[in-house]
């Protein structure tokens, strides 16, 4: 399961976005910056993206304390579990939205 939440609110902190795109489903939650990810389609493809890094820096035991956060402790299991799930993000949906993802920033 996956979904994908646009959501508005006023931060408590300036300098903090005011819209923010909060993927969650059968994976770890995580929100993600709207500006640099206009629609949903991108959001998906940087959460795939982020999600990535923490997998990889604990395949390889490398630090994950300034990636995205994870909540889950950074063990191989977890790791290799994610990228499963990651995998078939890329494959059965983020294929699906290719004239979405073609609106990405330089």
């Amino acid at each position: 399961m996956l979904a994908v939440f646009y959501f508005t609110y006023e931060p408590a902190y300036k300098n903090i976005p005011k819209h923010v795109w909060v993927v969650v489903g059968d994976l770890p939650p995580a929100y993600i910056d709207v500006q640099d990810n206009p629609n949903g389609a991108l959001a998906i493809e940087g959460y795939v993206m982020e999600m990535e890094k923490w997998v990889n820096n604990v395949l390889q035991e490398k630090p994950v304390d300034k990636l995205i956060p994870v909540n889950v402790p950074p063990e191989k299991k977890y790791a290799k579990a994610l990228q499963n799930r990651l995998k078939i993000i890329k494959e059965e949906i983020l294929a699906t939205f290719e004239n979405e993802l073609a609106f990405r920033k330089p």
